[in-house]
């Protein structure tokens, strides 16, 4: 499982699920559009869009819609797919094709600005309670093995509560390591910005 800081901007199609606080609490309309909207994505794999829009191929083929962001830009997805297969997750091409199909994906959290960027700390602050009880739902549901937040510890210590349990904090690119019930529990820096090779190093090097 891996845990971002927050969901990034949606595609103009999407203009049944924006929400405006100032409008009120969502309606039923909005959920149910929302629980559509998810629904549509599982038809094959609700992250198969990672890879489908994965940069260009060695002979230029694969070259994804030109609405779409090429995903090989993402410092975020970038490291995420070259963990996988430092822990031989992914071992055949084929997989490392389908690679997107071995995580479960979330954010802490759940509402940010609809064309972009972080949550401010009053959105934040608005939210956080509910985001705590919803990741906690996601994680015992999932039940996954590990768990990776490539948050940052000054984003994380907010969930820390939830029922994680602190093993070693370290002052580097992973920044916490710890436990949630069976599962093991790894809080790196954001990669934005990183050195990749040595992120991913550590990150494979504390999961083993």
């Amino acid at each position: 499982m891996v845990v971002g800081r927050s969901i990034n901007t949606l595609g103009n199609e999407n203009d049944n699920i924006r929400w405006n606080p100032k409008d009120g609490n969502p309606t039923a309309e909005i959920i149910t559009n929302i629980i559509n909207y998810s629904s549509k994505k599982q038809e094959i794999c609700p992250l198969d869009w990672i890879p489908d829009h994965w940069g260009w191929d060695a002979a230029g083929n694969r070259n994804p819609d030109e609405d779409h962001y090429n995903m090989k830009k993402s410092a975020f997805w970038r490291v995420i797919k070259e963990i996988l297969s430092g822990l031989r997750i992914t071992v055949s091409n084929e997989e490392k094709e389908s690679w997107s199909r071995y995580i479960v994906w979330s954010n802490l959290y759940k509402i940010a600005p609809v064309f972009g960027g972080n949550p401010s700390i009053r959105l934040r602050n608005a939210q956080i309670e509910q985001c705590k009880l919803l990741l906690k739902e996601e994680i015992d549901y999932f039940q996954p093995k590990r768990i990776l937040f490539l948050t940052g510890y000054d984003w994380f210590w907010f969930f820390e509560s939830i029922g994680f349990s602190k093993t070693l904090r370290i002052d580097a690119l992973v920044e916490w390591v710890g436990v949630y019930r069976e599962a093991d529990v790894i809080v790196a820096k954001h990669p934005q910005g990183k050195d990749e090779t040595e992120y991913i190093e550590q990150v494979v090097k504390y999961f083993q």
